[in-house]
């Protein structure tokens, strides 16, 4: 048997150096002679219940057709399982010669815990490891690769011998890097020898709004598999930290780091930090903080250690093997506090975790959900019965994503050991009283009043609906989710004008789904009026800030920030005589000079108010008048009817 072994080793060295472990058919005849059968058997794992219906979905919608398919799992519901158990489960059905498997990730830490699990279900087979100055052997069974490292290294792999291709945290799979490897890989053009690609994520959308639709045409499972059962309960705290963000620029729909840094890392508010500790987490055992940069891990550690708090930081800058000896250290509880930034918010597992605290504002939901997650995982003997999240509340009038905006709360709302089911029932009760709060608001509006005189009945319905033309109230749900001049036409439609050259819309559809169009006019150098055939630019986006951060990501990449920005200078010119001509029959001419003289009628208002005409707001304004008129007309009837039923009496004497 150590001679086998021995033979083993040796070819294994002299032929595949960057494999982690031979295959049956790569060693000699006699090594196989020595070797027990059993030495070659994939180790059995039992799947819990959903992660096989998670396979099974797959596998059923891969029969029916389907080739690019996503599958939408919350931390902890076992993603790297469900990703090894379809590599021996899964046979393409139009390429069965078609044997290997590879699975793209972004960051080292993943690469490692995939390998780690693939070696374990599948001691049979070949894994090897794509990264850095690990250069895998194209033998290989299954490649594990860092998109980074396999996207100057495609020319070695055979796009033939590929059945498989599995990607983590697959809402970064429609950048430029994962494109090219796609592409290469005869991923993109679909048909029935596409080879089968998986994306697994927990939060199957990005912020940017870039349509997934580009490498995945099916979410063919979605669970989120929360805390009753499977993951430890979170309890929520929100403290607010005395951060001003409002100065903080915008990069790709989240805060610029540099600009956002400088307003977070402050004496203030890192004591702000340290004090919340002490009062609320002093006695949990395993801490894991998230900063912004690194100037700002430090400044949180140093402060830590100020107060005695033993405290050690995690960055990108941090040698490989210092980050695995401390991250070896924080499992086992050495220590209390681990600061980081943006190194543990995907697929680390230190279950141990029993608080978070979230000192990285942000305006992406996925991102907070990523982090909050790092402490929803159980563990068994540590004592762990829950994981406390202290988020660090900034000032931001609009598009902070805070722990309470996950459950549908105001964003300034200070809870104080929440759980989820408690934050559920508040935004119940709060989203009850907004509908009550928006009925009342609709009955007044449609109100009708005892006519008036002749001409002030005009003058009324002419400022009734200016009011409701120049009322930017509506917007103020955009405003915190767009820098854009979106317009809202009505609940579930908003329209974005790009001048001359079309306008852009977001419109929720009879089932509660968004679709973003472009509409574009026809060059009147042609002797064309008009509009072109909308372009459907996306679909099916159920929330809507996630439509308008794709729409606004669509609009900026097909016309020039000025054009549409709400803070461009061309707004707050004046009204030209076009515009108001426009308006004219919508206000009376002994108001107009007044307007014009108080500087209220500049181009951007004006512009806001011809679209809202244009799209339909006076239309379902009438609409609504006219539909309330009727029920109390008919109310009217049923009371006059109900009055001729009655039987008076007179007095008995």
């Amino acid at each position: 048997m150590r001679r086998a072994l021995q033979c083993t080793r040796a070819f294994s060295n002299l032929f595949l150096p960057s494999l982690y472990r031979p295959t049956p058919s790569s060693l000699p005849t006699f090594a196989l002679s020595w070797l027990p059968q059993r030495a070659w058997n994939s180790e059995s794992i039992k799947l819990r219940d959903y992660q096989e219906d998670c396979v099974r979905a797959i596998l059923t919608s891969m029969n029916e057709g389907e080739r690019r398919m996503a599958i939408s799992l919350a931390t902890g519901g076992g993603k790297t399982v469900i990703f090894t158990e379809l590599i021996s489960r899964l046979t393409h059905p139009a390429r069965p010669e078609a044997e290997k498997t590879l699975i793209l990730v972004h960051r080292r830490e993943l690469v490692h815990q995939a390998a780690k699990q693939c070696e374990k279900q599948y001691p049979e087979k070949v894994i090897a490891i794509e990264m850095g100055t690990s250069h895998a052997n194209v033998g290989a069974d299954i490649i594990i690769a860092s998109v980074q490292s396999i996207i100057n290294r495609l020319e070695k792999y055979d796009a033939e011998l590929y059945k498989l291709i599995l990607i983590d945290e697959c809402h970064h799979a429609v950048s430029p890097s994962y494109l090219k490897v796609l592409t290469h890989f005869q991923a993109m053009d679909v048909n029935e020898r596409t080879p089968i690609v998986v994306g697994v994520s927990a939060t199957v959308s990005r912020f940017d709004g870039v349509s997934l639709g580009k490498v995945m045409d099916k979410l063919v499972f979605h669970m989120w598999v929360f805390l009753k059962r499977r993951l430890s309960p979170p309890r929520f705290t929100t403290v607010s930290s005395s951060v001003d963000l409002e100065g903080v620029k915008d990069r790709n729909g989240d805060f610029d780091i540099k600009g956002l840094g400088r307003a977070v890392n402050t004496d203030t508010a890192n004591d702000i930090i340290i004090q919340t500790w002490k009062d609320r987490a002093s006695e949990r055992k395993s801490t894991l903080v998230f900063c912004v940069d690194i100037a700002h891990v430090r400044s949180v550690m140093d402060k830590f250690r100020k107060n005695g708090i033993n405290a050690r930081e995690v960055t990108s800058r941090t040698l490989i093997q210092t980050r695995r000896e401390c991250l070896e250290e924080f499992k086992a509880g050495k220590f209390p506090v681990l600061v980081n930034c943006g190194v543990f918010t995907e697929g680390t597992d230190i279950p141990n975790i029993d608080c978070v605290i979230l000192a990285r504002p942000t305006r992406s939901k996925n991102l907070i959900t990523q982090m909050i997650g790092r402490g929803l995982r159980k563990s068994e003997g540590t004592g762990k019965t829950d994981c406390h999240i202290i988020d660090m509340v900034a000032n931001l009038s609009r598009g902070i994503a805070t722990a309470p905006t996950l459950f549908g709360l105001d964003p300034d709302m200070i809870i104080s050991e929440m759980t989820p089911d408690q934050m559920r029932a508040e935004a119940a009760k709060k989203a009850e009283a907004r509908q009550k709060a928006e009925e009342k608001e609709k009955r007044l509006l449609l109100a009708v009043t005892p006519p008036p005189p002749p001409i002030q009945l005009e003058y009324t319905d002419y400022d009734s609906i200016w009011d409701l033309l120049s009322d930017s109230r509506a917007d103020q749900v955009i405003y915190t989710m767009s820098k854009l001049a979106w317009v809202s036409i009505y609940p579930g439609k908003y329209v974005l004008s790009c001048a001359r050259n079309g306008y852009i819309t977001v419109e929720r559809d009879h089932s509660g789904w968004y679709k973003v169009e472009e509409f574009r006019a026809l060059p009147p150098e042609m002797g064309l009026r008009g509009w072109a055939r909308p372009k459907l630019v996306m679909s099916g986006i159920e929330h809507l800030d996630a439509v308008i951060r794709g729409a606004d990501t669509y609009t900026l990449n097909t016309y020039p920030r000025k054009l549409v920005a709400r803070s461009s200078e061309w707004r707050k010119l004046p009204a030209t005589d076009q515009q108001l001509e426009f308006l004219k029959k919508y206000r009376h001419d002994k108001d107009w000079e007044d307007m014009r003289k108080a500087g209220t009628l500049t181009k951007g208002k004006v512009g806001d108010i011809i679209t809202r005409v244009k799209h339909g707001t006076v239309r379902r304004f009438e609409e609504g008048r006219k539909e309330q008129r009727r029920k109390e007309r008919a109310e009217a009837k049923e009371r006059k009817r109900r009055q001729r039923e009655e039987v008076k009496l007179g007095s008995l004497e």
